[in-house]
């Protein structure tokens, strides 16, 4: 299953971790770093999710000096996470809940896109160093929650596949 179309049928309709795997198992690490927040800034945009949490993710991503202090930033998203789904058990009202599951998901792909940062800091303790292949099924499970259209899976599928 080396075949692009392939790839993305099995991303779009079956297992979406296997793709992503097979994706990330080809990014290049000089260029994992873009491709990651590539895809960090298309799932805010989607989301219309911001706060200080994915506004300090976006300073970090800028700044390579700073990768260093990802996994710092990963125990943030790691609380954010453990409270909003905390949350999610006490509302009822269904368009908070909606809200809130979106936060979760850009929760989740912030959390991965901080273990690739870290880890081109070239650690001494690489934090998941297959994180990434998980990458491309947080933003499908995202693009759901968001009810995408075609036209976003077929955006998120070109910045998986750095085509656009």
């Amino acid at each position: 299953m080396h075949n692009a179309n392939l790839i993305y049928k099995e991303w779009l309709h079956g297992d979406a971790v296997a793709a992503g795997e097979m994706i990330f198992s080809r990014i290049d690490q000089d260029t994992v770093v873009l491709w990651a927040t590539r895809i960090f800034h298309y799932s805010l945009e989607i989301s219309k999710v911001s706060n200080d949490l994915t506004d300090s993710l976006v300073r970090l991503s800028n700044n390579p000096l700073l990768y260093s202090n990802a996994k710092l930033q990963f125990r943030s998203f790691r609380d954010r996470f453990f409270v909003l789904s905390d949350l999610l058990t006490q509302v009822e009202c269904d368009s908070i809940r909606h809200n809130i599951e979106i936060e979760l998901s850009v929760c989740i792909i912030g959390e991965i896109v901080t273990k690739i940062l870290y880890n081109q800091s070239l650690p001494s303790d690489p934090f998941d160093q297959d994180a990434g292949g998980w990458l491309p099924a947080a933003l499908k499970d995202l693009i759901v929650e968001v009810h995408g259209d075609q036209n976003i899976y077929e955006q998120a599928w070109n910045l998986i596949c750095f085509k656009s």
